[in-house]
């Protein structure tokens, strides 16, 4: 019997081969996640594949070589956890338990309260006919509770998420893309009344892939910040958490 190595010990491994520190290296391992997910599987082609370039020169042959066992890691644990009570967030996992302890994460709501908090939420508005909904979390974090909404709405639904840390923007839209939906988008951004558009990240069922949206005109977030969930729904809160849904 082989003992399979986790996505945790993988990444241990890497460190060990980088001079980066941990944070820069958990970050850059989001970024070519971003540009590998960014191929549109009708033309082949990557969104960005010179920043894919430019992030893993900055890392030995050996290291370079860790970055694609570390995606299927991920992509498996993911798979292999989608039915489990403990959600599959395993990049937030991982962010919480190596970076909170030195002031460098935030802390996010358990898995099983995310489920509480959609099914009260979501639950109260979703009738017979299953209407459409568009679901908004600001704080998102590593979108563990888009991912709990998703679990509870359907996976025909537009989920929005929004974080202050641009790195919580990278893995919201990340676990999107592995609970795949009708369309998700994450927005970096202090508030969830932006002044200034700083991009965004987009993960629409077709054409698959992660895209970046460098334009505010690209985006549906920015559209919707501005003239609809401003004016259209009230935030329902439950436990503290503020979600934002649109029935439609």
């Amino acid at each position: 019997m082989t003992n399979k190595k986790t996505f945790a010990s993988l990444f241990e491994s890497l460190r060990g081969q980088s001079q980066h520190d941990h944070r820069t290296v958990f970050d850059d391992f989001l970024t070519t996640l971003l540009c590998t997910y960014s191929i549109d599987s009708l033309t082949g082609l990557m969104q960005d594949e010179k920043l894919l370039s430019d992030t893993l020169h900055r890392y030995s042959e050996t290291a370079q070589l860790m970055f694609p066992d570390l995606l299927i890691a991920l992509q498996t644990e993911t798979k292999d956890r989608a039915d489990s009570s403990s959600g599959n967030d395993v990049i937030g996992e991982y962010y919480e338990a190596n970076f909170e302890n030195v002031g460098m994460a935030k802390t996010f709501l358990p898995w099983q309260e995310c489920q509480r908090v959609a099914k009260d939420v979501i639950g109260r508005l979703k009738g017979d006919d299953s209407p459409r909904m568009r679901i908004l979390i600001p704080c998102c974090g590593s979108g563990r509770l888009l991912v709990a909404a998703r679990q509870q709405a359907g996976w025909q639904n537009e989920f929005y998420g929004i974080d202050s840390d641009p790195t919580c923007a990278k893995m919201a839209i990340l676990n999107l893309y592995m609970n795949p939906v009708y369309y998700g988008e994450t927005m970096q951004s202090d508030t969830p009344d932006p002044k200034e558009y700083n991009g965004s990240y987009a993960s629409p069922a077709f054409p698959d892939g992660i895209v970046t949206l460098d334009r505010k005109e690209q985006s549906r977030l920015w559209y919707l910040l501005r003239n609809k969930f401003s004016d259209g729904p009230a935030l329902a809160t439950a436990n503290g958490f503020n979600i934002a849904v649109e029935v439609f």
